[in-house]
């Protein structure tokens, strides 16, 4: 229990700076963990069947009727939902103009569909290095300590870097997950665009089909 107790976490917080920087990371993993679990919910609440949309698509075109009239409007509306919704509502305007259209709500959807990725990436980065400066500054007042206590003994020197080395776990628990979760929700985001691209064009194709069939009768 005594070694435990000596090369254990909670030595490591015995000192100001031990204490703010795991704090600090525990904080920071936290936040990791709660934006993860809302950017699980929000990829689930938006996950569609492309196929429907393009034969509610193509309902709409060939019965002219408008596209369901809650599309786009829910706190959270799938990014192909909207996409479509988009096209629809200005069915009669020129293709090119149509085009730039696509264009812009892709680059808002992407916005949508990267949000947090930031916040990922960041902590993946950054938790390494305020673990490695826990660590650091430990080992400093190891050297400190066994310079005061004028002895050699490697008992006196293990105390302060089992409790260093807590920073650098600390800073990796952060760290990992963080790159996972990167990853993770930048292939969903990427899947998602690239579904969204190739529905854009089959719209458009949908709809200057339609058009060209209707001009030459």
């Amino acid at each position: 229990m005594e070694s435990i107790a000596s090369f254990g976490i909670l030595q490591s917080l015995k000192s100001w700076y031990g204490a703010a920087l795991i704090g600090l990371i525990a904080l920071m993993s936290i936040y990791t963990l709660a934006l993860a679990v809302v950017r699980t919910g929000f990829f689930r609440a938006i996950r569609m069947d492309a196929r429907k949309l393009t034969e509610e698509v193509l309902h709409s075109l060939d019965s002219n009727e408008a596209f369901p009239p809650n599309a786009g409007r829910k706190k959270i509306e799938p990014p192909l939902r909207i996409l479509a919704y988009t096209i629809l509502a200005n069915r009669t305007a020129d293709i090119p103009d149509l085009q730039d259209l696509v264009k812009v709500t892709l680059i808002r959807q992407r916005e949508r569909l990267e949000r947090g990725q930031s916040t990922f990436g960041t902590f993946a980065a950054v938790g390494p290095f305020l673990g490695l400066l826990a660590t650091v500054l430990g080992i400093i007042h190891s050297f400190e300590a066994l310079a005061l206590s004028g002895s050699a003994g490697p008992n006196v020197v293990a105390s302060g870097v089992a409790e260093a080395l807590w920073g650098t776990a600390a800073g990796l628990v952060l760290a990992i997950p963080a790159v996972v979760l990167y990853n993770l929700f930048n292939r969903k985001a990427k899947a998602a665009m690239v579904e969204m691209e190739l529905t854009a064009r089959e719209i458009l194709v949908l709809l200057k089909g339609r058009r060209q069939r209707a001009g030459a009768k």
